[in-house]
């Protein structure tokens, strides 16, 4: 039986393995398919727009002070200063940002669009909708600002959901222990997140992320042979 193309996206709070899962996956070769990072994280990404790595150039060189100081102005004058200079930048820069960040979401799912007209599957490495959960209750601030309110509604109303969502989920503590960087806090409010993000999603399915990796490989290249049907069913018996 042919297989049929389909986006599949593995998502999970961090250290939950889902890098590692998506290219023991592709490194299987159980179907024509391509990686895609779909992230906010440019360094990770293996397409993004110029101007989003730009962007990302810029930020890193922002730690920089906005003000310059000549040796004359005393330090809480020159804090007051470098403050008013990020009050001046920050609708025009928030904006571009905006702008940009919904040109990068788009570009990315238009390259998984032609991925698919060749015949691919998508494997997704993360993915928007579980990235910034519009759906979700525990993600929505009543203070938003106008600009996280058009992208919340651009991703809950136009953004393409994959056919299958794999939630590779594990306790904040097991997490802890693989990405330390990390509150437990934190790392349990992305869990929340994501499974009622899940909640408005279909084909949403929770895996494990405790057991061996080998497990949680095994458990995910199931749910994506059944998705995109490689597998010849079984003969009937005589």
């Amino acid at each position: 039986m042919p297989h049929r193309t389909a986006t599949i996206a593995v998502v999970g709070a961090d250290g939950s393995g889902k890098t590692s899962v998506a290219q023991a996956i592709l490194d299987s070769g159980m179907a024509p398919a391509k990686y895609l990072y779909m992230g906010p994280a440019i360094g990770s990404s293996n397409h993004a727009l110029p101007t989003s790595r730009l962007i990302s150039y810029l930020r890193k060189r922002a730690v920089r002070p906005m003000v310059k100081n000549d040796g004359d102005m005393p330090p809480a004058e020159l804090q007051t200063a470098q403050m008013k200079k990020r009050l001046h930048r920050g609708p025009i820069l928030k904006t571009l940002g905006l702008l940009n960040r919904i040109a990068e979401e788009w570009y990315r799912q238009l390259i998984a669009w032609t991925y698919r007209i060749r015949g691919y599957s998508i494997l997704s490495d993360r993915h928007y909708l579980f990235e910034y959960c519009p759906d979700s209750p525990s993600h929505q601030k009543k203070d938003a600002l106008l600009s996280e309110r058009i992208h919340t509604w651009m991703l809950s109303n136009l953004y393409p959901e994959p056919e299958l969502v794999l939630f590779l989920d594990a306790p904040a503590e097991v997490l802890h222990r693989r990405k330390p960087e990390w509150t437990l806090d934190y790392l349990d409010l992305q869990r929340k997140r994501i499974s009622e993000q899940g909640q408005a999603t279909r084909n949403f399915v929770v895996i494990d992320a405790t057991q061996p990796m080998e497990t949680v490989i095994a458990a995910v290249a199931d749910q994506i042979a059944t998705t995109i049907r490689v597998r010849q069913p079984l003969p009937e018996s005589q």
